[in-house]
């Protein structure tokens, strides 16, 4: 593939039709957006002391804002954290939870009836959405409603989604610590944008070298628990909706443990698999030592990439990781030739489950 491709700005226009590229360009202030709305939210009311557990509820572009929060708040939250991806909550969540429920559209069927089942439950319960069914339910009930500005892919609204939950956070007790790195962890991302933004020629811009890197390659994407891990599903999750190509993720040490061994017979299976470590310079000495050995051990068939993220702390760290993939994966779908912001198989699937009863 030809670096002139995603050099041609044209050409990058003709095929994201819908302007994919525009809203990531755009992620710093819609971050910016974000905070300005979620600061003025006031919760109807607290909190019976601290949460048991806190429970995300979401799907896709949307779960994952649960994902980068217990990342980013693993070492202040004082109970276990973890993101729903399915239509009931565990057994566990009761009256002392947390429960966000999150849905970009609001409409998401599965958000939805975990929204139900929290109230059943006695839950206490915040819903972030730009509208839909889950605003109306909120309203309805007398729930927590934070209401962010619609009409963009929900993959593209990760600062509308995480963001707010940061001031939820906050504004409830349930941790402290993160939101005031925001303002520092926005500049960086500006500061990145620079490097990564179209109109910056593929010989200096880092995104665009990786989506030539990973052109017709099968990327399997490598993070370790944490920062790096919900980073390199970000990464996958992109390049499967933006470009329409498989890839997929994992991370160390449990790769190290099974997935490993499938590098051993990969080239009877294909020849375009191609390795991307996203590493910490915090990593552990263990998890470090781990990612230069299990380079070492991927036959020299298959390209090794390694992706060291940028940031002063974790919150720095994660959005600079997702900033850099968002881009990568646009660049991809350009090379590709296909619209990023289509989904017409999710599109077909949502249609045909909505002709059930």
């Amino acid at each position: 593939m030809s670096a002139a491709v995603i050099d041609d700005l044209n050409r990058m226009r003709e095929i994201d039709k819908q302007g994919m590229i525009d809203l990531v360009v755009g992620f710093p202030e819609q971050c910016e957006r974000a905070a300005g709305l979620a600061e003025e939210w006031m919760p109807k009311s607290g909190l019976d002391g601290k949460p048991d557990v806190v429970v995300v509820c979401g799907l896709g572009g949307s779960a994952i804002a649960g994902d980068m929060a217990a990342a980013v708040y693993a070492d202040v939250l004082g109970c276990a954290m973890l993101t729903n991806r399915d239509y009931n909550l565990p057994a566990f969540v009761g009256s002392k939870s947390l429960v966000i429920c999150e849905s970009y559209s609001g409409n998401t069927e599965e958000t939805l009836s975990a929204y139900d089942d929290a109230r059943r439950r006695g839950s206490k319960v915040v819903c972030i959405t730009s509208g839909g069914k889950l605003a109306e339910n909120a309203r309805r009930d007398g729930v927590d409603l934070v209401l962010v500005p619609g009409g963009q892919p929900p993959r593209s609204a990760t600062g509308y989604m995480f963001v707010p939950m940061m001031f939820v956070f906050e504004k409830l007790g349930v941790a402290h610590s993160a939101l005031d790195k925001l303002s520092g962890a926005i500049d960086l991302l500006k500061h990145a944008r620079e490097e990564w933004r179209p109109e910056s020629g593929s010989s200096g811009n880092r995104a665009k070298q990786l989506a030539l890197d990973l052109f017709g390659k099968i990327p399997l994407i490598y993070g370790s628990v944490g920062i790096t891990g919900v980073t390199a599903f970000r990464w996958k999750c992109q390049i499967n909706e933006n470009a329409k190509a498989h890839s997929f993720a994992n991370v160390l040490p449990e790769f190290n443990h099974n997935e490993i061994m499938g590098w051993e017979g990969a080239a009877a299976q294909s020849g375009g698999f191609a390795a991307v470590f996203i590493r910490d310079a915090s990593d552990t000495s263990r998890i470090a030592e781990r990612i230069r050995i299990t380079s070492k051990i991927i036959p020299e068939d298959f390209p090794v990439h390694d992706v060291a993220v940028e940031g002063a702390n974790a919150l720095e760290k994660l959005l600079w990781g997702f900033y850099l993939g968002d881009f990568m994966s646009v660049y991809l779908a350009i090379c590709y030739g296909v619209n990023p912001t289509s989904i017409a198989a999710i599109d077909r699937l949502k249609a045909e489950l909505a002709k059930l009863p």
